[in-house]
């Protein structure tokens, strides 16, 4: 896929993608890259295409809850007639606030009427409108704001207000006269406000404190795309944490920094990675579960830094040195080459193994695929 530029967002070169979340979790649960002209040509078209490049999209997106009722709440740029249509025959509800393109309205949406219907009326009046198309009930719903109409197409709702969801309007009258309106959403705009910034919400998360694509150094897509993927799902394993593990406990809840340490530490020492099954692994001695600090038969690989004033590992202690942190050469290889950076960390495995960074990664994969360490 090609890349796009996009100057207001954190990572402003990058790729675009098309997603969706749950709004009770928050987690992310379906997305879609976006290649366009740069998808090969050889390739067979995608699932739905047939219907229209948006209708498609939406269709795909939403595979994973069609026949279970629940409510897709979409925002100006999936505003299909012919989606919301689809989306009703495959047993899920949808919205999508309609906003006119430059002189047009969307198809089969009289807005310049709607406009008009709601001269003189008061902020916060609500109305709808029932349209029958090809054989299925939707529904146009509108409401008067200050300076403009919002307008939401959806195959469900009401002009039942919303208890408790109050809003206020400040904004100047036709005298000139500063005014305040209070007043209680619809279900349709209820949903619109309450639940269209969840994906927006799980971007912010996904870039605070620290982003994984900002401090990605490689700028290749497919490296820049895995980077996306790895925090995306970071994120969502924080929210499963929140929702499933935590709830209503707050005491329990962890900081994104302490959270990111703790899945960290889980992925280094993952059970998993053991292809025998469970139920025909040996037993492991109460000594080995955890990295031994003396000799080679450590069953963990971690990086640790010698204790200050002390020299190289002399088989059963640390030889004394004069110097408070002293730095030893690393033994990894770099293209047939020693590596020779200059490091203070070695791997738990082998006291006498001083690795740099890279090195201590080229390490533990050789490692966890049987290969020797030269």
């Amino acid at each position: 896929p090609g890349s796009l530029f996009f100057p207001q967002k954190p990572c402003p070169l990058g790729h675009e993608y098309h997603t969706v979340c749950c709004t009770t979790s928050g987690i992310m649960y379906s997305m879609e890259i976006i290649e366009e002209k740069d998808r090969p040509s050889a390739r067979e078209p995608k699932e739905f295409d047939e219907l229209g490049a948006t209708v498609g999209l939406v269709l795909r997106l939403t595979k994973p809850i069609w026949s279970t009722g629940k409510v897709v709440v979409m925002n100006t740029g999936y505003c299909v007639l012919k989606a919301i249509q689809e989306l009703l025959k495959r047993g899920v509800f949808a919205q999508a606030k309609i906003k006119k393109q430059k002189v047009y309205w969307p198809k089969y949406i009289l807005g310049d009427e709607i406009v008009s219907h709601f001269e003189g009326k008061e902020v916060g009046s609500t109305d709808a409108q029932n349209i029958t198309w090809e054989g299925q009930q939707l529904y146009l719903f509108a409401m008067k704001e200050p300076n403009d109409v919002n307008m939401i197409m959806s195959s469900y709702g009401s002009l039942a207000e919303v208890e408790h969801h109050t809003t206020r309007r400040r904004y100047e009258n036709d005298r000139g006269v500063q005014t305040v309106k209070d007043f209680t959403y619809a279900t349709v705009f209820s949903n619109h406000y309450r639940l269209s910034g969840f994906v927006e919400d799980h971007n912010n998360r996904r870039h605070r404190p620290v982003s994984i694509e900002s401090t990605l150094a490689s700028e290749k897509w497919e490296h820049q795309a895995f980077a996306y993927h790895l925090a995306v799902t970071e994120e969502n394993t924080h929210l499963a944490y929140f929702h499933f593990v935590c709830g209503r406990n707050e005491k329990r809840r962890l900081s994104t920094l302490a959270f990111r340490k703790m899945l960290s530490h889980a992925l280094i020492h993952n059970d998993y990675l053991d292809m025998e099954p469970r139920d025909q692994r040996q037993p492991v001695p109460d000594d080995t579960k955890r990295p031994r600090m003396g000799g080679s038969q450590a069953v963990n690989h971690v990086q640790a830094a010698p204790p200050n004033f002390t020299g190289r590992w002399m088989g059963h202690k640390w030889k004394d040195s004069k110097v408070e942190y002293l730095q030893r050469h690393c033994v990894g290889t770099v293209d047939g080459k020693r590596c020779n950076k200059k490091t203070r960390r070695y791997c738990v495995c082998s006291k006498t193994l001083f690795l740099c960074s890279d090195c201590f990664s080229d390490h533990v994969r050789t490692s966890i695929l049987g290969e020797r360490h030269t």
